[in-house]
């Protein structure tokens, strides 16, 4: 990192010294980044191999040859370890078997061979669990499968087979003690993922303590407590009363699942284990070969009962809360489509009720014309109806803008100048509004809009405006300078509006007394407004009129 540093101060202060600043900043996060892997690597490492002869050295409390044990929990430790932290630390592993081995007083070249026995059982069951598509958190009853056979009875005779063949090579054991010391191998190792790995797993998994209520917690202790107490009168009985165990591992897994069955049947192991050891109860009778048999047996029965059943209920609350989710959705979806089918109705008894009146109005004003009718009379009646035809054309107008409002094409923008545009529309709506209009001087505002749907927003408003001012009062048209935006004002003079109808003003088919419009002019100056990335909104003076506004921006 200093010949970086040092070059960057020499550069200068042109663009040859930032280009080279970033160089030795980038050559520093490399060099910060992987030294903080590295130490978390060598910290892994660390744990790892700790945790590995820690629990071996528990282990072997219960030898029943040298160095061989009915319970080995290090392989559970291996085998979570390869499938978290990866396969990369196969050396913590490695070493920590040898080491445990040689504490034992076993010759440090068999040592060795033990040692890669048991890191490569474990990676093999490893990758035999990556293959199935094996989920840490055993929720499924394929990962209990996979975990029993493929993992624990299977992956281990590689470990059994190269630590047995590997003692009687070096004279730890005779021939006669071979396949009796195989077994208890197998079966240690065995255990060790059978029941010890999947209470690893459980840590990982949320508790569920609801509300800040201690009972769940609690319910589970007490389990617990009962498991063991059970287990233990039934491994000091000669009576064969084992199948009592399984039904407490069922409830203890329907109502806690993993994070309940996994230590339970840890539990129901070490104890079986040492009953076995001790050649007690159920296990009193017989040679160690059928003692360890007969272990196996129960501890993979109860192993295997016990994630199967805790995986079975998991994924069926999970299809309930699924389906759940399916029905919420379903009736959030019926919801929408009445809500549509409402608006359509609403939309289309106002637009058959807003286009009758002008169509009445002006049928009534020709059919009441005399046929002698003078031209004044005449002229009177076109008057009317070109006055209604003109209402028709601005109602039909809204409506098509609010079907388009979503729509991609909607504007076609181009460079206006906001206030001569103002001063344009107002000139021609001059006739119409019947108000005197006093539009405010301004400088050019320039923003880039579509100006045939800012023509429809100006007279939107002006109507509106016109709608609520006295005869004879102004209305005021001006445009505002912001820090970012452009703002068209529109400021009547009538009484205002309600206290608190300033938003439902905006809302379609709103109509505010004494309206002649669709209800849709407001709805169409918001949504041209927020297409053109700006806003709409009124400012309201109850009792002295309203100011409708437009912002755009610059």
């Amino acid at each position: 990192m200093l010949p970086y540093r040092c070059i960057a101060g020499r550069v200068g202060n042109g663009g040859e010294d930032i280009v080279v600043r970033d160089l030795a900043m980038t050559q520093t996060a490399e060099v910060g980044s992987t030294e903080t892997l590295g130490i978390r690597w060598a910290l892994n490492l660390a744990l790892v191999a700790a945790a590995y002869f820690c629990a071996a050295r528990l282990g072997l409390l219960l030898a029943l040859v040298k160095g061989v044990t009915p319970f080995w929990p290090p392989t559970g430790i291996a085998l979570v370890a390869f499938l978290i932290l990866g396969r990369r630390v196969w050396p913590a592993v490695a070493l920590a078997a040898f080491a445990v081995n040689v504490s034992i007083g076993i010759d440090p070249l068999a040592s060795v061979a033990i040692a890669a026995g048991n890191t490569l059982a474990p990676l093999l069951a490893a990758t035999l669990l990556d293959r199935v598509g094996f989920r840490l958190e055993l929720d499924r009853a394929r990962d209990a499968v996979a975990i029993v056979f493929l993992a624990a009875l299977l992956s281990m005779l590689v470990s059994a087979s190269i630590g047995a063949s590997t003692l009687l090579i070096a004279g730890q054991i005779t021939p006669s003690d071979l396949w009796v010391t195989w077994l208890i191998w197998w079966t240690g190792d065995a255990m060790g993922i059978l029941v010890f790995a999947p209470f690893l797993l459980s840590l990982r998994l949320p508790g569920d303590r609801a509300h800040g209520s201690w009972r769940p917690t609690g319910e589970l202790i007490a389990l617990f407590v009962v498991v063991s107490v059970v287990t233990a009168l039934v491994m000091r009985s000669p009576l064969a009363l084992r199948f009592v165990i399984i039904p407490m591992l069922g409830w203890v897994s329907w109502r806690f699942q993993l994070r309940g069955a996994a230590p339970a049947a840890l539990i129901v192991a070490i104890i079986a284990s040492w009953a076995a050891v001790q050649a007690i109860g159920p296990f009193g009778h017989g040679s160690v070969f059928e003692r360890m048999a007969t272990l196996q047996a129960f501890n993979a029965t109860v192993a295997f009962t016990s994630f199967f059943f805790a995986a079975v209920v998991t994924e069926r609350l999970r299809d309930r809360e699924r389906l759940e989710a399916a029905l919420r959705a379903e009736q959030g979806t019926a919801r929408q489509l009445r809500q549509l089918h409402e608006a359509r109705s609403r939309f289309l008894s106002s637009a058959s009720h807003e286009l009758k009146t002008p169509i009445t109005i002006s049928r009534g004003h020709l059919q009441v014309l005399p046929p002698d009718a003078t031209p004044a009379e005449l002229r009177a009646a076109i008057a009317v109806v070109l006055d209604e035809l003109e209402r028709m054309r601005r109602i039909v107008e809204d409506m098509t803008a609010l079907v388009r409002r979503d729509d991609v094409d909607f504007l076609h923008r181009e460079d206006v100048d906001l206030a001569e545009l103002v001063q344009t529309v107002t000139a021609k709506a001059q006739p119409v509004v019947r108000r005197p209009l006093h539009v405010a001087e301004s400088p050019p505002a320039i923003a880039r809009v579509d100006p045939q749907r800012v023509t429809q927003v100006l007279l939107n408003l002006l109507d509106n405006a016109s709608a609520h001012t006295p005869n004879g009062s102004p209305v005021e048209v001006r445009v505002r300078d912001g820090d970012s935006w452009w703002t068209l004002e529109v400021e009547d003079c009538g009484g205002g509006l309600p206290p608190g109808s300033e938003d439902a003003v905006f809302q379609a088919f709103h109509k505010r007394p004494q309206s002649r419009g669709s209800g849709l002019g407001l709805t169409i100056v918001k949504g041209i407004a927020e297409a053109h990335g700006g806003a709409a909104g009124v400012t309201n003076r109850p009792g002295q009129g309203a100011t409708f506004w437009m912002k755009v921006p610059r």
